[in-house]
């Protein structure tokens, strides 16, 4: 049986004869024998491509290490010995040409699907990069605003920071907007137009920067209200902290002074107390302050209703903040 694989083989490689060729160098001939025949120096000389040598490569190694074992086969088979060789080398050919076409497309699919990876990696990778830039560029802004904002707000004139008040405590208001001081406010940023309202009047709301620091500023002051309380604010207070209300309502029969009256106006503007008509109520926050520092030791409500026939408000005394 070796026997046979060997002949076979033999005559396998007899399939490409060899030929001689004269050479002549200096003063003398001679001759050598061509080992590899004319046609596969012809045909590897003409190769054009990788894909083409990777066929060729293929096709030898599938020659050489499938001999074994596809002969058995193409034996068992019935196929005459002198087709075996050609057969072989048809279908080691073949084989290649699949897996080489096959390699090929992986790699082009790959290739593909890498650069649109890169390219989406590329466009996404950007887009965050401005982004942040933008919040960076934003945060900067918002910061740089603030510090004018510190700078600006105590030397606003009166009537400037009771509009801001007034968009603070309502949330919008419709304004003139070519009057004074609301062209100024919406000029310096300190206010924004939201929407038409009618006429010459448009509607505005505070910068939410604005909003935040009249928010400090007025926990502020209500933590400084609360460590040095003046007798009429303390007095309106006692309408919370005194175990019965002690004016201002019928029950009692007692009026409540003008003065002290006009007192929680300051209180409402800093956000210590909340007024709807006649009706208070008194912030939590407020309440402990008051309680930490001394002014009262117990709470006996945070809700109260008063009556407008038991309040003196013939003197109209309004102090700004």
């Amino acid at each position: 049986m070796g026997e046979d694989k060997t002949s076979r083989m033999i005559s396998f490689i007899q399939l490409f004869p060899t030929h001689k060729k004269r050479y002549s160098s200096n003063s003398y001939d001679h001759d050598t024998d061509n080992l590899m025949p004319e046609w596969i120096i012809k045909f590897l000389t003409a190769i054009p491509t990788s894909k083409t040598a990777l066929k060729l490569l293929l096709t030898v190694a599938l020659i050489v290490f499938g001999w074994g074992a596809f002969s058995p086969f193409f034996e068992a088979s019935g196929i005459p010995s002198d087709w075996i060789p050609f057969l072989l080398s048809l279908t080691s050919f073949s084989i290649a040409v699949i897996v080489t076409e096959a390699v090929y497309m992986v790699s082009i699919a790959i290739k593909v699907l890498g650069k649109n990876w890169l390219d989406t990696h590329i466009k996404k990778r950007d887009k965050l990069r401005q982004q942040e830039k933008a919040r960076v560029a934003e945060h900067e802004k918002d910061n740089s605003f603030r510090k004018e904002l510190n700078i600006m707000f105590p030397h606003l004139d009166s009537a400037s920071q009771k509009m801001l008040f007034l968009l603070y405590d309502e949330g919008n208001v419709a304004l003139v907007w070519n009057k004074n001081p609301t062209y100024e406010l919406n000029r310096k940023g300190l206010i924004r137009y939201i929407g038409d309202a009618s006429g010459e009047k448009y509607i505005y709301e505070l910068n939410p920067i604005v909003r935040d620091y009249l928010s400090e500023h007025f926990s502020k002051q209500k933590a400084a209200l609360s460590k040095e309380l003046d007798d009429n604010s303390r007095q309106f207070l006692r309408i919370f902290f005194d175990e019965v209300v002690p004016f201002g309502t019928s029950e009692q029969e007692k009026w409540m002074d003008s003065l002290v009256y006009v007192s929680h106006e300051k209180m409402v503007r800093i956000g210590a107390i909340e007024k709807n008509k006649f009706t208070f109520i008194l912030s939590s926050d407020f309440k402990d302050m008051l309680i930490r520092n001394g002014h009262f030791k117990t709470c006996y409500r945070t809700e109260v209703t008063l009556e407008g026939s038991h309040i003196r408000r013939y003197i109209v005394t309004k102090k700004s903040l």
